[in-house]
């Protein structure tokens, strides 16, 4: 599965370029989330969605959720309205928590994987726009283009490591002065189809083209790894 989905051999990942390297490839896997993520999203917030797991955001600035929810519940027209009207992200979380599929696919990589365990997470833009400033993320990373395209600058990264999910914001203010006395190490565009591998820690920065976009986050967690060992990957 893990294969098939992100079209990186595991003998080429693990151990000589995990944590260490950018990988781009294709994927091989049958359309993820059909062809319009918009509907796709809407289609899946008839049950209540958990704080934080949806996130509207428009111009770099995420809006309140009074907007889109009521009582728990998303409103299903205003977040198409918001989508449609006023132009905005959407960025949807854990999407195994809330999809059969997704549930089904983590469980395989998770599985295929271990100690590794996978999340999917969502991005849609119906516009040029951008969603977050540069950061770094405490997981590895595969970016999976689905519609439209991204571009992507990327940095080293300026930490080894981090001790928990939440730490990479402390170091935002070290992250800006670095972004803005280098250029970027790398820049690449996605196309639908392309998946690109970035390792935890790698400051990264995705900027809009001139069209729609949507991509799958997929988290690669690795868990507490004092006595993790590689074995015979296949």
């Amino acid at each position: 599965m893990f294969e098939e989905l992100f079209g990186i051999s595991k003998q080429v990942l693990f151990p000589h370029r995990w944590e260490t390297s950018l990988i781009t490839s294709k994927t091989a896997a049958k359309p993820l989330v059909g062809n319009q993520s918009a509907d796709y999203i809407l289609s899946l917030l008839s049950n209540p969605v958990e704080h934080e797991d949806l996130l509207i955001i428009k111009n770099g600035t995420y809006c309140q959720r009074d907007a889109y929810t009521s009582g728990g519940r998303c409103i299903k027209e205003n977040i198409r309205e918001l989508i449609t009207q006023e132009g905005c992200a959407v960025y949807l979380r854990w999407l195994e928590k809330y999809d059969s599929n997704f549930t089904t696919l983590a469980n395989r990589l998770n599985a295929e994987l271990s100690p590794f365990t996978f999340s999917f997470c969502l991005f849609y833009a119906p516009t040029a726009s951008t969603l977050f400033d540069e950061h770094f993320d405490a997981h590895d990373a595969f970016i999976i283009q689905l519609e439209g395209s991204k571009k992507w600058q990327l940095w080293p990264a300026i930490v080894a490591d981090v001790e928990a999910v939440s730490s990479p914001h402390f170091y935002t203010p070290m992250v800006r002065a670095h972004v803005a006395e280098h250029a970027p190490s790398y820049e690449i565009t996605l196309q639908a189809g392309d998946v690109m591998y970035l390792p935890r820690c790698t400051i990264h920065r995705a900027l809009p083209t001139d069209e729609h976009s949507s991509h799958l986050n997929v988290w690669m967690t690795p868990r507490p790894l004092h006595k993790f060992i590689w074995g015979d990957v296949k």
